[in-house]
């Protein structure tokens, strides 16, 4: 039997075909989503929301886990739309453990975008064969606004099962119509030892965005 390395080489070979393909029809259309003024309140509804559920940043890291904060930039320009996003773990094999957040447009023609989301959307192409099981209709949300923002990881891979100790990359990734496509990876040991909140650089798209980690329990045993 393959191992996730080996499936995840062949996969990437059996789908960059149809992927560019795909990408070469999607730049040629010139289709838009959202009214312009309707999206500018609920820009401004979204970031308050984001700061709200921030929160303290104390208190959150407190939680055993692994915490995210990111920022949300609204680059210049009169075309904007709100990016397309993905927050999620990969082991050493590439493969996407984990996603704790997922936001895009599910209504049309929204699904025509979400391939934009070059590194999640073909990883979890890869995961659904193995896992057989479709996570989008339970993580999935809609797009956010410029603010800041938090994610937390738990300590449990996406079937629910503990996340064994080791190398993992965290990744956050936005992509947005008419603008920008943006990724963060960062390795992290996932193990007993705590990890101080740690900056990452930003972009034109994810401004800022940090982490930290306090061990849970089924790492550490206790």
């Amino acid at each position: 039997m393959m191992n996730r390395r080996s499936l995840l080489s062949l996969f990437l070979v059996a789908v960059a075909a149809v992927t560019n393909a795909a990408y070469a029809d999607t730049a040629k259309d010139s289709g838009k989503s959202n009214d312009g003024a309707k999206q500018s309140a609920d820009d401004k509804a979204n970031a308050d929301a984001g700061a709200e559920a921030a929160g303290d940043d104390a208190d959150a890291a407190s939680k055993p886990g692994l915490h995210v904060w990111f920022k949300l930039e609204r680059p210049k320009g009169s075309r904007y739309r709100r990016p397309y996003l993905a927050v999620w773990l990969e082991d050493e094999d590439g493969f996407p453990v984990k996603t704790a957040t997922l936001w895009w447009q599910t209504e049309q023609p929204g699904p025509r975008w979400h391939r934009d989301l070059t590194r999640w959307y073909r990883n979890n192409r890869m995961r659904k064969l193995v896992e057989k099981t479709d996570l989008v209709d339970g993580i999935s949300g809609a797009t956010r606004g410029p603010g800041d923002y938090e994610t937390h990881f738990d300590g449990t891979d996406n079937s629910g099962k503990p996340l064994p100790p080791g190398k993992y990359t965290l990744c956050l990734e936005a992509a947005r119509e008419n603008g920008t496509y943006k990724i963060i990876r960062k390795p992290i040991q996932w193990g007993d030892q705590a990890i101080a909140r740690t900056e990452l650089k930003g972009n034109i798209e994810i401004a800022k965005a940090a982490f930290s980690y306090q061990p849970v329990k089924n790492v550490t045993g206790e």
